[in-house]
């Protein structure tokens, strides 16, 4: 797999660089030695070759690019050219993986599902107080997220297949909320339920539920499969959660 993005992902002037990043070499490369305190260019040079795994920022004053230097130092190194056609954006990849009931991306975010839940929701103002008026299924999980802005919604859609266990993915039932379903209305469910179409920046988490789009018979499932591209997967049982939603309020 390969490791890196092209760094055209970034423009060169975007303050994505204004950070010290790592960055991998894709051609001979020169960097200047510069003294701050004279404020010249020395003789030394400082040369990189393709492959090379390095750490750059934003020259700031400069045009170009400067590599990391130890706090209080007077000298940088220099590549007065504004251009990333000699490196590529390096990210490091992880291995994907289930560690328990915790899954761990290639892009090192982490999903922690925290409960499974077939839940009647019955209404103080319904006329059968002895039936549910709707049965869902309502996942809660965190969140940890190391990759761009997005939801907690758009990753479980981008990133999980989930379907009843010992079926296949054909029976997939994963889906966006219910915005019409009375489980919004509860105090327990309520915002956990907003989470998870709220976007989540880069490097924060979020505590989410999301209910399970399917069929009646899908539902009634025992436990369901959560299972990535590469098919690194884990079965997750049922539990059973009842409430009781005044939706006058």
């Amino acid at each position: 797999m390969d490791n890196s993005v092209k760094a055209a992902t970034h423009s060169v002037y975007s303050s994505y660089w204004n950070k010290t990043r790592t960055v991998k070499v894709t051609k001979r490369t020169v960097f200047k030695h510069f003294d701050e305190l004279k404020h010249r260019y020395t003789g030394a040079r400082k040369v990189f070759k393709p492959g090379q795994k390095i750490k750059v920022r934003a020259a700031g004053e400069f045009i170009g690019w400067t590599l990391p230097s130890k706090p209080g130092s007077r000298y940088w190194w220099i590549n007065t050219k504004k251009t990333s056609n000699w490196m590529e954006e390096y990210h490091k990849v992880y291995k994907a993986r289930w560690n328990g009931n915790v899954y761990h991306s290639s892009n090192g975010s982490t999903f922690r599902i925290k409960s499974l839940k077939r839940v009647s929701v019955y209404s103080f103002d319904s006329d059968e107080h002895s039936q549910p008026t709707e049965t869902v299924l309502v996942l809660s999980g965190r969140l940890t997220n190391n990759g761009k802005t997005i939801t907690p919604a758009k990753w479980l859609d981008d990133n999980m297949d989930i379907y009843p266990s010992k079926t296949s993915e054909d029976h997939m039932i994963f889906g966006c909320s219910d915005s019409d379903s009375l489980l919004k209305d509860d105090n327990n469910y309520h915002d956990d339920l907003e989470e998870a179409t709220d976007p989540l920046p880069k490097d924060y988490y979020t505590d989410f539920s999301i209910i399970l789009d399917g069929d009646d018979t899908d539902k009634k499932a025992a436990s369901y499969t959560f299972s990535d591209i590469s098919d690194n997967h884990v079965d997750i049982p049922v539990t059973n959660d009842s409430v009781t939603v005044d939706d006058e309020d």
